[in-house]
């Protein structure tokens, strides 16, 4: 009589592929995402889930993030549930030391559906945060498109020939009573 069990690693891998369609992915306690591939609210530049979000001047991903040209944009998904009642862009960024000490400083602006945001000006290397509050009127509709731009970039003199702006590793939407991802 032929068996009819199934191997448990089998069972294993069935039910934890049906446990992660139904899930949420908790993005922090006042923000949730829907399971589905769709746009984020929040991303992360080296994860290819959301490459298509990177719509301009991203480079290739490296292990700690991406550099960006001296123009770039994100296109992220308006939260709803819940709304955001106090609305920020936060995007996490690293500037090089070797970069900084070219530069002396870098100046990154934004737009959230052409509303301008405050600029930010760094003059320290290493990790950065960009932080600003979103007008309501930016963020009608379910999407955002943000576009960046910096006032300071190495110039494509390099060895590799490209034109380096900043790395970024994350960006997103958030409430600014939480400010972190």
């Amino acid at each position: 009589m032929p068996s009819r069990c199934v191997p448990i690693f089998l069972v294993v891998l069935a039910v934890l592929a049906l446990e992660g369609c139904r899930q949420q992915a908790m993005l922090e306690p006042d923000q949730t995402e829907p399971a589905y591939p769709g746009l984020s609210s929040v991303l992360h530049t080296v994860d290819p889930g959301t490459v298509r979000q990177l719509t301009t001047g991203f480079y290739d991903p490296e292990p700690f993030g991406r550099w960006t040209k001296p123009k770039f944009s994100i296109m992220l998904r308006i939260p709803h549930a819940p709304e955001l009642f106090e609305p920020a862009l936060l995007v996490n960024l690293y500037i090089p030391d070797d970069e900084m000490k070219r530069l002396k400083s870098v100046t990154l602006s934004a737009t959230v559906n052409g509303v301008a945001l405050g600029p930010a000006t760094f003059t320290t290397a290493g990790r950065q945060v960009y932080v600003r509050r979103i007008p309501a009127p930016a963020l009608t509709g379910d999407r955002a498109r943000v576009e960046f731009a910096l006032d300071r970039w190495l110039p494509a003199d390099g060895p590799d020939g490209r034109e380096l702006g900043i790395v970024v590793t994350s960006a997103g939407l958030k409430n600014t009573i939480s400010p972190e991802f």
